[in-house]
């Protein structure tokens, strides 16, 4: 009867952790104890949970590194609205040299509210853009625009800069863009910031 009661307060603790119960265990090495938390939290719909669930899969950290478990998980985070878990799954991809499809994820983050997301949808055309696309230069400009939006200077200086460009003239907008200076936008960005995986507190 005691070893039923005990293990009835043992599941009745886990059902009542939560993420902050998960971020201590993970702060002190415990990345069992959170990978459950969060396993348990990530099975009910709480996208924060799955995004880093995603990341204890990703490095490896209390469980087996699996890739496609971490994919798995980025996906329902990203998939209930959480943009970090879109942000980490387009560090995935990008990562393994999928560059539309990490765009296509940091895009989500960025849509969900997340400024990071928008400076790596920025990052990434910047870094990859054609010198003749002009879809690279709207890209860009949108993105900064949202991650200026969002609170973050770096872009709000961006923008101010694509605001001159956007601003002349059409013969001045043609021989900005055959200058090609709008490739230099964005250089006080981090180019490393997608490679830090998000761990959502």
């Amino acid at each position: 009867m005691r070893k039923i009661i005990l293990i009835a307060v043992v599941a009745s603790a886990v059902l009542a952790a939560n993420n902050d119960d998960a971020m201590r265990a993970y702060s002190a090495a415990n990345y069992q104890v959170a990978g459950q938390i969060w396993t348990d939290m990530c099975a009910q719909g709480d996208g924060q949970a799955c995004a880093n669930l995603g990341v204890l899969y990703h490095k490896g950290l209390g469980v087996q590194t699996s890739i496609d478990a971490a994919r798995e998980v980025y996906e329902r985070g990203c998939d209930a609205g959480f943009g970090g878990a879109c942000d980490n799954l387009g560090s995935l991809y990008e990562e393994q040299g999928m560059l539309q499809s990490a765009l296509a994820q940091y895009e989500r983050g960025c849509d969900a509210g997340l400024d990071k997301s928008c400076m790596n949808v920025e990052r990434l055309y910047l870094a990859h853009a054609d010198e003749n696309d002009d879809a690279a230069f709207e890209g860009i400009y949108s993105a900064a625009v949202r991650s200026c939006e969002l609170g973050n200077r770096a872009s709000c200086g961006d923008v101010a800069e694509f605001g001159e460009i956007l601003g002349a003239d059409a013969g001045e907008l043609e021989a900005k863009k055959e200058e090609k200076s709008w490739l230099g936008l964005g250089t006080n960005m981090n180019t490393n910031m997608n490679l830090n995986l998000m761990l959502s507190m």
